[in-house]
């Protein structure tokens, strides 16, 4: 995914704050990823990630009972995209055993893909039984 230069300015920005306050570590890692999470308590537990509480405690004090703990700190996600009437839509869907997600993008006249819309979720129980 292409991101704008403005977008890779603030995204620098982000970084530096959060190295500042040692809530993420440099790292050497050919890949990337446009967002940064703090990993929930049932993934800690299963040791998947280390303690990620100071993290917490410098970025989330004044929104941790509105949002709730170890939920993501920041999130950056490109802007969505209003689709015009001749734009051609697109839906990529997936699916696992217990949870589905879906985007929808747009296919502009200069053959671009601009997201719309996503959506995620699980299945409930029942809706889980009936599919096996």
């Amino acid at each position: 995914m292409a991101y704008i230069p403005k977008d890779r300015e603030e995204f620098i920005a982000q970084i530096r704050e959060l190295l500042d306050l040692k809530v993420i570590e440099p790292s050497k890692s050919p890949f990337s990823s446009p967002a940064f999470m703090v990993r929930k308590e049932a993934e800690k537990r299963r040791g998947s990630c280390k303690n990620e509480d100071s993290a917490t405690e410098k970025t989330e004090k004044k929104t941790t009972n509105e949002v709730g703990r170890k939920t993501i700190l920041i999130k950056i996600l490109p802007p969505l995209y209003h689709p015009h009437k001749d734009d051609k839509m697109i839906i990529e869907i997936d699916a696992s055993q217990d949870f589905w997600g879906a985007v929808l993008k747009a296919c502009t006249d200069q053959n671009e893909e601009k997201l719309c819309s996503y959506v995620s979720g699980t299945f409930t129980t029942a809706k889980n039984k009936l599919s096996h």
